[in-house]
């Protein structure tokens, strides 16, 4: 027997395959700028818990839009946002300090919307708060009433943002409460009050802080971001994540 046929046959080799890695690429485009979420005209839901951000954003929202020639009209319903009132008419065509619940519907329904105006409603939950003030009995009574409210003025704004041909933009906010029975888009957070006006809202983005820590489980720093949890229209889609801008007051 020839010393080629006593050689043992080799198996050819086979070569594992690797693993496509995830690169900072990928990772990226689940981040966007917040000023690019809201360069759209579009109805905007934005909560969060007190303190997170969410008028800072909302006056960076309209000292853009101002400062682009845009009228913008900022209505105030919170007591606590009163001490900013004069910072805030510095980025705003109009501030309107508004208390009394059913006055903002008013005020909306007899206003003039022309296409390119932007409306700032600062809070949702400033209104609901405000009506168990005025009006309320502080129990469960006061709930139906309020939401009732809420959804006018919701559907209202709806109406003439159609009206304009999807020519203005709304920015609403209010407040979180914790999502009750099952995660309200995904989030263990919902929107006080504004739930049964979202089919009216075109986004809904809701502002968190997200804490980061290094391996040793220290914690190194803090982030306010946006994460958009619904896009009816997919114009930024959902899941997409923003930080938000230096505050400008």
């Amino acid at each position: 027997m020839s010393r080629a046929e006593t050689r043992t046959e080799r198996k050819p080799e086979v070569k594992s395959e690797k693993k496509p890695e995830i690169k900072e690429e990928t990772q990226k485009k689940e981040v966007v700028e917040w000023y690019e979420v809201f360069a759209k005209d579009l109805i905007y839901l934005k909560y969060g818990k007190a303190g997170v951000g969410k008028t800072r954003l909302a006056l960076a929202i309209a000292k853009r839009d101002s400062e682009s020639g845009r009228d913008v009209t900022y209505i105030s319903t919170e007591l606590n946002n009163d001490p900013m009132i004069d910072a805030i008419r510095k980025y705003a065509t109009n501030v309107m300090p508004i208390y009394k619940p059913y006055e903002v519907f008013n005020t909306l329904k007899h206003m003039t919307i022309e296409p390119g105006d932007v409306i700032i409603i600062d809070s949702l939950g400033g209104i609901r708060e405000n009506w168990t003030t005025f009006y309320g009995r502080g129990n469960l009574s006061d709930t139906a009433p309020t939401n009732r409210l809420i959804a006018s003025i919701v559907h209202l704004l709806a109406l003439r943002w159609v009206q304009s041909k999807r020519q203005i933009k709304v920015i609403l906010i209010t407040h979180e409460s914790p999502a009750v029975g099952k995660l309200w888009h995904g989030e263990d957070g919902a929107p006080t009050t504004a739930q049964h006006s979202v089919h009216d809202i075109s986004m809904v983005i809701r502002i968190v802080m997200r804490e980061n820590y290094n391996e040793v489980g220290e914690l190194v720093s803090v982030e306010r971001i946006g994460k958009i949890v619904m896009d009816r229209y997919n114009v930024i889609g959902a899941g997409k994540i923003f930080y938000l801008p230096q505050p400008v007051i």
